[in-house]
């Protein structure tokens, strides 16, 4: 089966090596289920830093102005047809998975699932080492029950029905899990979701001073950073640079 993880780069080339370091852990986990696992990364021009790692790491690199957003996005999902993947997998470029979490939508792959994501994530704060956990959205939310955009997938069959084009044409600059499921729902495709205790593992989200959403909009529930970071052996650069 071959995987292949859709990602969108944007300044801070700090988190993207970590975010590298944790797709090293994920191909060796790939390789031990045997999944063909490939990396597409979307860069803009006025980024170069992103741009080097890029080309060092990714299986393929696709150039993009990072504004309008969804025109970006849709420039890696476009560019994943060259891959001829069976499913795509989507990761922010501060996001990280555990291999339990990855062994577990991979098993969903193979039962044929068409689409699926997490309803909940933990996050982590690049600067003070501190860790927390949003369990999803609230009662009452529009989104209630639905998933964020980090570790959504997608089969093959649901890629042909969109054209390959995952986010519709949109000037927004936030609201791309919102705007991806318009589209799905506008193609018939069912939304899918569960919570991280239901896939067995986790997603993690990698806060710095540059970000779309400030770690504090989320850090109402504290999490043990000491088992993240058992989860996330890569995170130990951070400490490491902090020291």
């Amino acid at each position: 089966m071959r995987v292949a993880i859709l990602t969108a780069f944007w300044h801070r080339p700090r988190i993207s090596m970590l975010y590298w370091r944790g797709i090293d852990r994920l191909t060796a986990c790939a390789r031990s289920l045997r999944v063909d696992l490939t990396t597409v990364a979307v860069v803009s021009p006025d980024d170069p830093e992103n741009e080097r790692l890029a080309r060092a790491y990714a299986t393929l690199v696709a150039r993009a102005p990072n504004q309008p957003l969804a025109d970006k996005w849709n420039t890696a999902s476009l560019a994943a047809q060259r891959l001829a993947p069976d499913y795509v997998l989507i990761l922010g470029s501060d996001d990280l998975v555990s291999d339990a979490l990855f062994r577990s939508q991979v098993e969903a792959m193979r039962r044929g699932v068409p689409h699926s994501g997490l309803t909940d994530f933990y996050l982590y704060n690049a600067a003070t080492h501190r860790a927390a956990y949003w369990p999803g959205y609230p009662q009452g939310h529009k989104r209630r029950g639905r998933s964020i955009g980090v570790g959504r997938f997608y089969a093959r069959s649901v890629l042909e029905q969109l054209e390959w084009a995952l986010w519709p044409g949109s000037d927004r600059t936030t609201g791309m899990d919102g705007l991806s499921d318009d589209r799905l729902v506008a193609h018939g495709v069912p939304l899918h979701a569960q919570s991280s205790a239901d896939w067995g593992g986790v997603a993690l989200d990698v806060k710095s001073e540059q970000n779309v959403w400030a770690f504090d909009r989320f850090a109402k529930r504290p999490a043990d950073a000491v088992l993240l970071r058992a989860l996330f052996p890569e995170l130990a650069t951070l400490q490491a640079e902090a020291a």
